[in-house]
């Protein structure tokens, strides 16, 4: 049975909250799963959603590639505690790992 190693997240803008804080905006593109074939050997898989089109995603000038953060996910039953949190409706929960995002500015934690 595959288990989900990562929750595949992009910033895909930015935006100012209602006290004046600057924000981005997340989408969650997809997966970084772990399975074993038939032998018993293990291997891990990138599965990306298929609307998913990284041309459209604003980057740093000059740059030729997008960065997709990963997030481990977090278990079931703190997703719905979580949200309520934060007051956000989001397309999953991620637990807070130091990043940089396609802006080139650090991500302290998914705004979510």
């Amino acid at each position: 049975m595959a288990t989900k190693l990562y929750d595949c997240m992009i910033a895909t803008s930015k935006y100012q909250d209602r006290n004046g804080q600057e924000k981005r905006k997340w989408e969650n593109v997809g997966a970084i799963w772990q399975d074993k074939d038939n032998n018993g050997n293990i291997y891990e898989y990138l599965m990306l959603k298929r609307i998913f089109n990284p041309a459209g995603i604003e980057t740093r000038e000059g740059a030729d590639a997008v960065r997709i953060s990963l997030f481990k996910p977090q278990p079931k039953q703190q997703q719905p505690q979580a949200r309520q949190q934060q007051g956000q409706s989001v397309n999953g929960n991620f637990n807070n790992i130091p990043s940089f995002d396609d802006f080139g500015e650090p991500i302290s934690s998914v705004p979510f």
